[in-house]
């Protein structure tokens, strides 16, 4: 017969939002995840004892990750893309200026042209320059422009909506819930915005954004453990609901 953790069973149970799930909850995952007939009876016990104890090192099968550290994965992962997507613009940003330099030096150089040389051979060099400098940087900036438009017809990443309030997946524009990841409703990151923000009391994170390349057709253990570093990191980034009562979540 397979021998069953309590820390283990509590892992994969465990999200901040947890603290409301009571013995059914515990038995009918058991049901579902494990295949197993007996266990001892203090079980789902021990297990509800450590979800709700809420800080401890629950280590995951393997014992070589735990949740702490995937939070802190979840949030390198985030600062990482944000760092990306802000050195792009940085290097755009400097390919237009370095682009438009030599057409303000040309510029210059007709403007001080004026005050100084009226002859048409000057004049006529002063303006073929500039309208080099001209073209160079319309072909700069058709250049970037085709950049942006290729870089806004790829598909964002696609996010579904974690519900710690309901313990469920929203569905398609927000309406219901599902249980299985893959029958969820698909966001992009912004629009996932709009969604959350939930003022429950028992809830440190309602609502929160899960990968949805991260959670369809994972194991349960998987998505459990991405739901609950997305938590600790949503948490650790100050995004927690303000509304939160511990004593009203007990």
């Amino acid at each position: 017969m397979t021998t069953l953790d309590p820390r283990t069973i509590a892992a994969d149970l465990m999200t901040h939002a947890a603290r409301d799930l009571d013995t059914l909850d515990v038995l009918t995952h058991i049901g579902q995840a494990y295949d197993v007939l007996t266990y001892p009876d203090s079980l789902p016990a021990e297990v509800l004892t450590l979800v709700r104890s809420a800080g401890i090192d629950l280590l995951w099968p393997d014992g070589t990750k735990d949740t702490e550290l995937d939070a802190q994965r979840v949030e390198v992962e985030r600062i990482t893309a944000e760092l990306a997507g802000l050195r792009a613009e940085r290097d755009q940003l400097r390919e237009q200026v370095h682009a438009q330099k030599p057409v303000l030096d040309a510029v210059q150089a007709w403007a001080e042209l004026v005050e100084t040389d009226s002859s048409a051979p000057a004049h006529a060099s002063a303006l073929a320059t500039l309208h080099q400098a001209v073209e160079q940087y319309r072909l700069m900036d058709l250049a970037l422009t085709n950049a942006r438009t290729e870089a806004a017809g790829q598909p964002e990443p696609q996010y579904l909506i974690w519900s710690n309030h309901h313990k469920a997946w929203w569905g398609a524009n927000g309406s219901g819930y599902r249980s299985n990841p893959a029958d969820a409703g698909r966001y992009t990151l912004p629009d996932t915005e709009k969604w959350l923000g939930r003022g429950c009391y028992c809830c440190q994170v309602p609502e929160l954004p899960i990968p949805a390349g991260k959670v369809i057709g994972a194991g349960d253990r998987s998505v459990w453990g991405v739901i609950t570093a997305a938590t600790r990191a949503a948490v650790k980034a100050g995004k927690g609901n303000r509304h939160y009562d511990p004593e009203a979540a007990r």
